[in-house]
Formats: C-alpha cells, sequence, structure tokens
C-alpha cells in the first residue's frame, strides 16, 4: 500500500500522498541517502504551516480535476 500511495498517478499526475497530506511521505532510504523533504530550514509558525498546507492541496486538487477532466475526455 505504501509504494501505491507513493506512486504518481497518471490521471492526476499527484500521488495519493500528495493530495491526502500535502507532501510526500518520507521513506527509510531517504534517511539513508539524506533526502530531505522539507522545503524550508526555519520552522514556521502553526497558523502559517495551517495556511501553507491548505495552499498546497488546494493547487494540487485544482490541477488534478483538470488532469482528470482532460484525461477523461481523450478516451
Amino acid at each position: 500500500m505504501a509504494a501505491y500511495w507513493a506512486s504518481r498517478h497518471l490521471s492526476t499526475v499527484y500521488s495519493p500522498n500528495y493530495l491526502v497530506f500535502g507532501r510526500e511521505n518520507q521513506t527509510p532510504i531517504d534517511l539513508v541517502v539524506g533526502g530531505n523533504l522539507v522545503e524550508d530550514q526555519h520552522e514556521p509558525s502553526p497558523d502559517d504551516y495551517v495556511e501553507g498546507l491548505r495552499e498546497r492541496i488546494r493547487q494540487a486538487h485544482d490541477l488534478a480535476r483538470e488532469h482528470l477532466f482532460s484525461f477523461y475526455h481523450l478516451y
């Protein structure tokens, strides 16, 4: 299930993780190779974090909706 949730889908161009949580989940290999998914190194205030998260999810949903509409109208 983790692989499914982390995979980008052709119809939405986003992974389910990103559409639900607003970010990709880190995997153990990210810790080994030093991958850091945190975009900013400063710690935002809780209000700033929530606002940013809402905006990322809204943008992802809007784009996924557009891709779904065009994807299903091609077939």
